[in-house]
């Protein structure tokens, strides 16, 4: 489905996803939006949703966080413009690289 939408379509759909949904899902479970608790959703994404696989380091007050996955480009632009608007959300702009099966994360 993802490969026959226009691209401008997938990002749109990202965007939304990500701008209202999660905000409800993360506030029921961890009580606040904060970064530790948007990185928590993700890893719940991860864990039960199978739509990705997350990994994170730390080095020198920067996390790299790396979303692994098997839909492809468009994909990646699905998942990167949901997680966007994730952080957008908690007014936080980490920059994103974007892979055709991986989206790293930096956040300063």
């Amino acid at each position: 489905v993802l490969d026959a939408a226009h691209e401008d379509s997938v990002i749109q759909a990202g965007q939304l996803a990500g701008s209202d949904v999660p905000k409800f899902f993360i506030i029921a479970k961890d009580g606040a939006l904060s970064l530790e608790s948007v990185l928590e959703h993700l890893k719940d994404m991860s864990d039960y949703g199978n739509l990705f696989e997350y990994t994170e380091a730390a080095q020198n007050r920067k996390r790299t966080v790396t979303l692994a996955h098997e839909l492809g480009p468009k994909g990646t632009l699905f998942i990167a413009h949901y997680v966007q608007a994730v952080f957008q959300s908690i007014d936080a702009s980490p920059s994103f690289t974007l892979g055709d099966n991986s989206i790293i994360i930096d956040i300063s």
